[in-house]
């Protein structure tokens, strides 16, 4: 969430008038280098649009990540449809 990539992205979107929703796993916040089990990963992806949800109003929503934040958003929208979602995004 606070990588510099990251930061940068979501400062040349925000120039363009694009917000983002930025947020971590919850083995990043515990400090662990390990990442916590896909089920979890995914729930946390859920959790995230639910907030952006609320955060976002009548604003289109897109969901997706850098590395496993991508891999999580995509396998969770493959396993069910992410709430009004309406397209998946990849950095990398």
């Amino acid at each position: 969430m606070r990588h510099g990539f990251m930061e940068t992205i979501a400062e040349r979107l925000a120039d363009r008038g694009i917000a983002t929703f930025r947020y971590q796993f919850p083995y990043m916040e515990q400090g662990s280098r390990r990442p916590d089990p896909p089920p979890v990963l995914m729930a946390t992806v859920r959790s995230a649009v639910t907030a952006a949800m609320g955060a976002a109003g009548d604003l289109p929503l897109l969901a997706g990540g850098k590395s496993l934040g991508g891999r999580m958003t995509s396998m969770a929208a493959a396993e069910k449809p992410l709430p009004d979602v309406r397209g998946l995004v990849f950095f990398g």
